[in-house]
């Protein structure tokens, strides 16, 4: 039997095609973000300079919270990846509604 599609794009592009598709959409994301204007880091607002320091970030705390928050665009910002995390661990989670 011969080989998957997937398995005949990952040969050929030398990485997994998985990998290769996410790194794709990523670098498309970037360079719209930089077209459109908003290639500012949300958390400490100076500029993302690659693709690979971007970062999609909610404004506003979701987990446990409210589950429209994670699916609202208006709720979305990009980020520094470094900034995302470091937010992430600095930031205590609020209780949960239901607490």
């Amino acid at each position: 039997m011969g080989k998957s599609s997937a398995e005949r794009k990952s040969q050929f592009l030398g990485i997994p095609f998985g990998t290769a598709a996410s790194r794709l959409r990523k670098n498309l994301m970037f360079s719209m973000a930089v077209r459109l204007g908003d290639d500012i880091c949300f958390r400490c607002g100076t500029r993302i300079t690659s693709p690979d320091e971007l970062s999609i970030d909610h404004k506003e705390y979701w987990e446990g919270i409210s589950v429209d928050r994670f699916w609202d665009i208006s709720n979305i910002a990009f980020s520094h990846l470094s900034c995302n995390v470091a937010s992430q661990r600095s930031t205590s989670k609020p209780a949960s509604i239901d607490d």
